[in-house]
This record gives structure tokens, sequence and C-alpha cells, in this order.
């Protein structure tokens, strides 16, 4: 296995060339996977871990760095249960990880993963040991909009699967119903992932979450938003490239939107509102089912239709739990809350 996907890495740079070189420099595909096996709390539940700091509310389009980078040591420390964030980070990963952090950029800068939410778990990362990280999404012009300018950022990288060099693979792969081109950045550079998505609504899906913030990692994500996308991102995280790659989900939830989603469109103020704070969790299926509960509640306190009623409940996280992905039993999901 492993020297298959060294050839399948040294390949790809025969392929990509001159361009991806002069972008990434010599150490793009140092080699080496490593195990999660044993990595993560030894816990029979899935955890959630809801961290929380007042202070993370924009000014002039900005978070207060400092405090948002603190909550999301505290979250992983405590979703780990490590004495020290050095000792938490290093538990999830080492320093043989090419590590890829999926962010969404959908929404530009209204409502999208924070830059500086990112920056803290760069910080995470490098803790543990990490040399090569790559911030990503699906394009140059969203990324730019949503704050994150391609190159060099803080010991980062960010890339777009439309950077030149990269694209999809010309081969669809298969998992369940969906038929799909990967990214490249996903198949053949990331050997892990860590999951930046949004706590937000959508108008077909119900929520858009962690599992179909992959949708950002596929060529044709328009096919599959039929019966509000299921069982499509279910399936989805079925495949090798997501499922043995996902180590961790953190939700940025500093602005968070209960309606108009995935785009916000801003006709009406209350559908995004300050929740300031973010959740984590090593179970993708858990966290979608308790941040699907924090915008149902905030749709209830609105007065609007619960999703079901609106007839876009995000049945797909049911079917990712019947799949054996992760957990959506209110009674087996254990929820901490931190505060900053």
């Amino acid at each position: 296995m492993g020297g298959a996907r060294q050839s399948s890495r040294r390949e790809f740079l025969k392929k990509v060339g001159v361009g991806a070189a002069a972008l990434w420099g010599g150490s793009l595909f140092s080699l080496g996977l490593s195990s999660c096996s044993d990595r993560g709390p030894k816990n029979p539940k899935s955890r959630v871990v809801i961290a929380r700091d007042e202070r993370l509310v924009l000014e002039k389009g900005n978070l207060p760095q400092g405090p948002a980078a603190e909550l999301v040591h505290k979250a992983v420390r405590r979703l780990t249960d490590k004495r020290t964030p050095q000792e938490a980070w290093r538990s999830l990963f080492s320093s043989k990880d090419i590590v890829g952090i999926k962010v969404n950029s959908l929404s530009g800068a209204r409502v999208a993963s924070r830059p500086e939410v990112v920056k803290g778990i760069v910080q995470g990362l490098q803790m543990a040991g990490v040399k090569e990280i790559y911030i990503w999404d699906r394009s140059e012009a969203e990324l730019r909009r949503a704050g994150f300018l391609l190159g060099s950022w803080d010991g980062a990288r960010i890339v777009a699967t439309d950077t030149r060099g990269l694209g999809y693979e010309r081969n669809i792969e298969f998992a369940g119903e969906v038929g799909s081109c990967f990214s490249r950045i996903i198949s053949r550079l990331a050997t892990a992932i860590v999951n930046v998505p949004v706590l937000k609504d959508h108008d077909l899906a119900g929520v858009t979450l962690g599992m179909k913030n992959f949708f950002g990692a596929i060529h044709n994500p328009n096919k599959y938003h039929d019966n509000n996308c299921n069982p499509f991102i279910a399936d989805l995280m079925t495949h090798r490239f997501i499922k043995d790659k996902l180590r961790l989900t953190i939700c940025d939830g500093t602005t968070a939107v209960c309606g108009g989603g995935p785009a916000y469109p801003g006709h009406h103020p209350n559908w995004a509102w300050n929740y300031a704070g973010i959740l984590a969790s090593l179970d993708p299926v858990a966290l979608d089912a308790v941040g699907w509960r924090k915008l149902e509640e905030k749709r209830k306190e609105l007065g609007l239709s619960s999703l079901a009623e609106a007839g876009r409940e995000p049945k797909y996280i049911a079917t990712a739990a019947d799949y054996g992905l992760g957990e959506i039993d209110e009674g087996k999901i254990e929820i901490v809350e931190v505060r900053g």
C-alpha cells in the first residue's frame, strides 16, 4: 500500500511539472503515512466539543486572532483529553503527515471558514511537527473572497483545485451512487485532512456542515442535490480519499446561518447570528447531528419552521450513521462544553 501511494505521488509530480515545482518547492512530496487507528480519546461515545468565546465578534471584518486560536486549542485538548495543546495535536497528527485543511469559501467573506480559526489549526498542526500544510478549496476566486490569498501563509500554503498543475483526476471514482472525479489535492497530495466547514443552513440539503463540505472536493456536486442530497453525501463519505484520511472536523460557528443558505444573501438580518463558537469532533456524523440541532434551535427561536416541515430535513446524516460512519443517536453522543 505505502509503495503504491509513493509511486502515485512521484507520477503526479512528473505530470504537474514545472508549474507545481515553482508553486510549492522541492518539499511537496515528502513521503510517509501515519496511522490514526490508536489515536484520539478512548471513549465509547462519540464526543462533540462545543467551544464558545464571547470575544469572537467580527470587528471591521476580522475576528480577534488570539482568542480564536486559543479556543481551537482548548477544543482539541478537551476532545482528546490531553493535558496540553501540544499533546492533544500530537495525539492526532505526526511529522509524517501531509495535511490538507478543507475550508468552506463558497459565501466569500460573509459566511465562510474564518482565516483566524484556520490559523489556530495551522498552529496546532505545527505543534504536532507537521511540515506540509495546505489550506484548500475548489477555486482560487472563492478562496480569495473568503480572505485566503494563494501562496505562503504562516507556515502553510493556500491552494485551490483550479490552481495550475492541480485540477481533478481524469478517471471517475465510485462510492455508492456517486461517481465523480476527485480534486488531486485530496487524491494525491493530502495524507490527512482537517475539515473546516461552517455552521449554516442549506436550501436543498437542509444543513451544510462537515460532511457536505466534501462536495467541494468533486467535479460534479450539482448532480447530487436531489432528495435533500440523500444518500449522496453519505455515499461520498465512504470513499477512501475521505474516510481513510479525515482526522478531525472543526466546524466554524463564529458566524452561523439558520436560513437563506448556503450563500446567505443578507435579505433577513436575523438569519445570520454571532454564535461565537466552534464545534469539534473526530466523528463527522455526530458533529453534523449536533450542528443540525443547533440550527433547528435558532430557527425555532426566530419562529421559522423546522427543516422537516420545510421539506429539507438533512436525511443524509441518518444514512451516514446507518453506514457506520458515525453516531446520530443523541444518547450516544457525548457533548462537552468549553468556554474561552
